[in-house]
């Protein structure tokens, strides 16, 4: 397992210096997140993608049909490098590891807004820059949905929480209130 993480590490050092130097850190984080995305959830294009009975040429064929719109040529050539190599089984952890490191190269977090019902793009973007403007770090946010929330919304963001839902506002009186009875 050691050396398959230095192997990670170097690969995802490696495409995080190519979107220094290409000047294409917002397209290669966004990508990142998704190839991540892809490769955990997709076993059966890993699958495919590992299979040595399949030819390269073919496996590259495939490679292509599914990103060669979507994504950066550097990228793509990427993957096919991943797949010539044998460690597509690596892919997600590569790519998280790229998303980690171009975050800290560009001094951003990722966070959540917890909300009961999706937030307009409008909003979501408000609350951005209110907590970069609080955080001294640029913030990017996305929406999940969470039921449970009685009104209001609650942010994660850079190991902490922010809740302004009804729920949190009582969970806090009820703190105060037993931190006054003793």
């Amino acid at each position: 397992m050691f050396a398959k993480q230095s192997l990670i590490k170097s690969w995802a050092i490696a495409i995080s210096d190519i979107a220094l130097e290409t000047n294409n850190v917002e397209q290669f984080l966004k990508t990142s997140s998704d190839l991540s995305h892809i490769f955990l959830d997709n076993q059966d294009l890993n699958d495919l993608l590992s299979n040595k009975f399949v030819p390269l040429e073919t496996r590259n064929k495939v490679l292509e049909n599914i990103f060669s719109k979507e994504i950066d040529i550097t990228l793509l050539n990427t993957l096919k490098l991943i797949v010539e190599r044998d460690l597509i089984s690596a892919t997600p952890y590569i790519f998280r590891e790229v998303e980690k490191k171009l975050l800290q190269e560009t001094n951003t977090v990722k966070g959540i807004v917890y909300s009961i019902n999706k937030l307009d793009k409008s909003l979501i973007d408000l609350f951005e820059q209110k907590f970069t403007k609080k955080l001294n770090k640029k913030v990017m946010l996305v929406n999940e949905i969470k039921t449970d929330l009685i009104a209001g919304i609650r942010v994660q963001v850079d190991g902490k929480k922010y809740d302004s839902s009804i729920q949190g506002k009582a969970h806090d009186m009820k703190r105060k209130i037993k931190q006054y009875r003793k």
